[in-house]
């Protein structure tokens, strides 16, 4: 799994330093593991193509502006600008 994780996600964790999928995957890594272990893979229902191409622009586009606009920085200039 963690091979999988890194070939994954190793460009969100290195270009934008982003521990948090980093701890997150710690957090989640062994659970997940014992629960394809008891359920096994060939039980777990199908993925369409949709719902993946919906999961990458949460994680690609909806999940990065999230964070964008709750930042210190952007907080910053949109609010304590006098205006």
């Amino acid at each position: 799994l963690s091979l999988i994780f890194r070939r994954e996600f190793s460009k969100e964790v290195v270009n934008d330093a982003d521990e948090y999928i980093a701890s997150v995957w710690q957090r989640i890594r062994e659970p997940l593991q014992l629960s394809l272990e008891s359920i096994g893979l060939e039980r777990l229902p199908h993925v369409s193509t949709f719902e993946l191409e919906h999961l990458q622009n949460i994680l690609e586009k909806e999940i990065p502006e999230l964070r964008r606009l709750a930042s210190p920085t952007h907080y910053g200039k949109k609010f304590n600008t006098g205006e």
